[in-house]
């Protein structure tokens, strides 16, 4: 499961967001539908990972929170190449 989410965070937010979407037009009769996507929006927003930047001496690190993970997850980001 980390290794999912430390390689693929970024596609939870719009899966949520799909999954939260059908989930309400099936259970629920919300008459219009942009009242429907902004309520699966949100909830799939508050239940996604949250990513922050931090800068250290030896680089740049990502920071993967989730209320789904009992751990953080750190992410070195390489450092770019200059020519």
């Amino acid at each position: 499961m980390m290794r999912f989410v430390k390689n693929f965070y970024y596609l939870i937010f719009p899966i949520f967001s799909i999954i939260f979407y059908f989930a309400l037009d099936y259970f629920f009769a919300i008459e219009p539908i942009w009242l429907e996507i902004v309520i699966a929006v949100v909830i799939a927003y508050l239940l996604s990972p949250k990513v922050k930047t931090v800068n250290k001496q030896n680089g740049k690190i990502k920071i993967i929170t989730w209320i789904f993970l009992k751990k953080a997850i750190f992410v070195r980001i390489p450092k770019s190449i200059d020519f």
